[in-house]
């Protein structure tokens, strides 16, 4: 008996009783009578006839075919299968339906699916074309009831509407002869994307059935709009459905549509995988292996970009070959290209990509904001946002970056699939922004929900792991915890994609050298084998500053004062990272006062980041204790403290000379500002006792203090000549001087450096970094 889940009425008892026995001649109204009626010239067993009345819902009329096939051929022992179905609907006769023609056409439609809600079955009918719909079509609550009356639909237990299979494939095989064929087909293609790109929460088969109907109307286009519209994770929602629909296309679809090729290569790699075990988990599982790092750069090299990395091609190169004309091949390497709203998702991911490693990270977050502006597919705007945002962040633009992540998560919340990389990667790049901008409660929050959550294994894991990992380093560095950051450090050396972040490769661990290594040999030795792990990208002017900053703090250690001032100059004017070097520079030359008044006069540029600034108080608290104006020098030790305590940082102590460190945490061990900072580090240190001992022990390197000579041009070329070996009559010659200027100058040189001869002078230049080491 059939039942309608809104209103209750009981559409099995027919009102008028010649009608009732008409059907009765074609429908039979239980098993018993079914195989009663059927009789037992056949060779179906008790289970067949049970499968078979489920597939026919009854129907003498396309039961019968069924049985008369058994008769002369061996019947398949599932009579469910699909390809059984539509082979007995080429030898069924047309079904007797007593249905209008408008309604006849909201069950042609209807077939094509395999389940369906009650939402769903409402939306088709209302999606009837005009022509196709007759006087009570207008009526889509009507046209579904009658359809249930008749039998073309029915319910199951919970509560789905389905076609039975058989009556189903009979009506599909019509529908190819209608006429009207190409305008249903359309129309019921668009109404089901709608329903899965617009109408939340997603049905999973309605979205399998718009993945089936695609491939069989062989609507190309509309298989483009689902990977817009859901890119990888429809392998993880409908692995099956999703894995039919790609695979095996045929040329004129690539050819028609070339952004499929990659879809369909991915869908070939799953099934050799899986087989025929379609599981949730394990096409997750096998999904993040076919797209582990570097592994779709070696299937699907992509477009050829300038500047390789460390593997062959990065997943982001990895969008689809596509046809392009030579005028947009060109364009992609423009410093500033044009994008419009005419380009496609893939055309703006190529271009964004092909900026990204070129270091061009402005003109990448350029194109990503001027396409993301208008109307797109919900997936393709969101992955376009986010590589926009990963732009911003290497430009150095953090606070956009981290809205627009911000603004990506509360999208991505509600449509996240267990194993999609795009809400874990904009967490990991959320959390990197906070550790590298001074937010250490946006980093730690973040940082928490991916330990805590069940993220991996993901796709596309090489957008988050990297950033996951510097994050986790940057911020154990921060609370100078060095074995976890040199165990995260390790990770991300090992890691085989890293792209435009490799640049955190040298920083970290000069980091984390000058954190742990007490000896000058040993940085040395750090700061060297560091810069070996180069990839060839191009680095963003922000990246390099940091890699810069990293490099001079290893001079400054060092006592190689020239080599920290010449890498100085290669940094933006506007650098936070710079500021703050050119402080730390005059305090280890000795130059307390003019340290003392550099901070004061950037201490409130909008550049710094509270870390920077509390760094800058840090290193002002030294100068005044080197000047001996020890409460003014405790003063602002305390700011420094309590600054780190806001930044969630203690790197700008420890990076302080440790004779300095030493006697200022002396000197202020009583203040109440230990333990607010204890505090504010939610139970990284007992108490402050310890935390002073932390900060004691790491980070014993020399920082010595170095008499730092103020050379002028001519200085520096006489040095130059003395290094190259000239005697003093090849000065003269070279400087056009005679040779008593020249000795007189050499004299004056050789007090600047505070030694007698030209040995001693060349020996302390070179430790000093004004020339190159022998």
């Amino acid at each position: 008996m059939l039942i309608d889940d809104s209103t209750g009425a009981d559409y099995g008892a027919a009102s008028d009783p010649a009608l009732d026995r008409e059907r009765e001649q074609h429908v039979a109204r239980s098993f018993s009578g079914f195989s009663e009626a059927l009789g037992s010239e056949h060779k179906l067993t008790t289970g067949q006839l049970r499968q078979l009345y489920d597939v026919c819902a009854g129907r003498l009329d396309l039961a019968g075919v069924v049985a008369e096939v058994s008769r002369t051929q061996e019947p398949p022992r599932d009579l469910t299968d699909s390809s059984f179905l539509d082979y007995i609907a080429t030898l069924a006769p047309e079904p007797e339906l007593e249905l209008s023609e408008g309604d006849r056409c909201a069950a042609v439609m209807l077939s094509h699916l395999n389940e369906f809600s009650h939402r769903t079955a409402l939306q088709v009918i209302a999606a009837l074309p005009d022509a196709a719909k007759g006087a009570g079509a207008r009526d889509r609550d009507n046209v579904l009831m009658r359809l249930r009356m008749t039998g073309v639909v029915l319910t199951d237990e919970s509560g789905q509407f389905k076609v039975p299979a058989l009556l189903a494939a009979v009506l599909r095989l019509n529908f190819e002869q209608d006429p009207n064929s190409d305008d249903l087909a359309l129309a019921l293609l668009e109404t089901l994307l709608d329903l899965v790109e617009h109408a939340p929460p997603i049905d999973l088969l309605v979205l399998s059935d718009v993945l089936s109907l695609a491939r069989r109307f062989r609507s190309w286009r509309t298989l483009v709009k689902l990977q817009e519209s859901f890119g990888l994770s429809l392998y993880l929602m409908v692995p099956k459905a999703s894995s039919s629909a790609f695979s095996g296309l045929p040329a004129d679809a690539i050819s028609a549509e070339p952004t499929l090729e990659y879809f369909a290569q991915t869908a070939a790699l799953l099934i050799d995988h899986l087989g025929e075990s379609f599981g949730a988990d394990a096409a997750r599982t096998a999904l993040a292996d076919i797209t582990g790092p570097g592994q779709l750069g070696d299937r699907f090299p992509g477009p050829n970009l300038e500047a390789p990395s460390r593997s062959r091609s990065s997943v982001f190169t990895a969008v689809p070959r596509m046809a392009r004309t030579a005028q947009s091949s060109s364009s992609a390497q423009n410093s500033t290209p044009v994008v419009g709203q005419s380009l496609d998702y893939f055309e703006v991911l190529e271009r964004i990509v092909s900026c990204a490693n070129s270091g061009q990270h402005v003109e990448a977050s350029g194109i990503g904001l001027e396409w993301s502006a208008g109307s797109k597919g919900s997936r393709a705007l969101l992955v376009v946002r986010f590589l926009t945002a990963v732009s911003l962040f290497h430009s150095g633009q953090d606070h956009r970056a981290l809205s627009i992540l911000h603004r990506i998560e509360a999208a991505a919340v509600g449509s996240h699939v267990p194993g999609d990389f795009l809400l874990p990667a904009v967490m990991a790049w959320s959390a990197l922004v906070g550790a590298t901008s001074g937010d250490s409660e946006t980093a730690d929050e973040y940082l928490a929900r991916l330990d805590n959550g069940d993220w991996f294994p993901l796709i596309l894991d090489e957008l988050v792991r990297p950033p996951l990992l510097i994050a986790r380093a940057l911020r154990a560095l921060a609370l100078l915890d060095v074995d976890t950051a040199r165990t995260e450090y390790a990770a991300l050396v090992e890691f085989p994609e890293l792209r435009s972040l490799w640049v955190f490769l040298p920083i970290i661990g000069r980091m984390v050298a000058v954190m742990s290594v007490p000896s000058e040999s040993g940085l040395l030795f750090a700061n060297d084998s560091v810069e070996q792990r180069q990839s060839g990208l191009r680095v963003s002017a922000a990246g390099k500053d940091l890699m810069i900053s990293s490099r001079s703090l290893v001079f400054i250690a060092l006592g190689q004062l020239r080599w920290a001032e010449l890498e100085l100059e290669k940094m933006r004017l506007e650098s936070g990272e710079r500021i703050v070097l050119m402080v730390r520079i005059e305090l280890a030359a000795g130059r307390f006062s003019d340290a003392n008044s550099l901070a004061d006069t950037w201490f409130y540029h909008q550049c710094l980041t509270p870390t920077l600034r509390s760094e800058l108080a840090a290193i002002k608290a030294a100068a005044l204790l080197r000047m001996e104006k020890l409460d003014e020098a405790i003063d602002e030790f305390e700011t420094a403290i309590e600054l780190c305590s806001w930044a969630g940082s203690l790197l700008p102590l420890a990076l302080l000379p440790h004779d300095d460190r030493k006697e200022l945490i002396e000197l202020s061990s009583r203040s109440d500002a230990w333990d607010q900072i204890v505090a504010s580090l939610d139970g990284h240190f007992r108490n402050k006792e310890e935390l002073m001992k932390r900060l004691l022990t790491v980070s014993a390197a020399p920082f010595r203090n170095a008499s730092f000579p103020q050379l002028n041009s001519a200085e520096a070329q006489l040095l130059e000549y003395l290094a190259t070996g000239y005697s003093i009559a090849q000065i003269s010659q070279e400087s056009h001087q005679v040779t008593g200027t020249v000795k007189n100058r050499l004299s004056a040189l050789y007090r600047k450096f505070g030694v007698s001869g030209k040995n001693e002078v060349l020996a302390r230049a070179r430790s000093m970094g004004f020339i190159a080491p022998t």
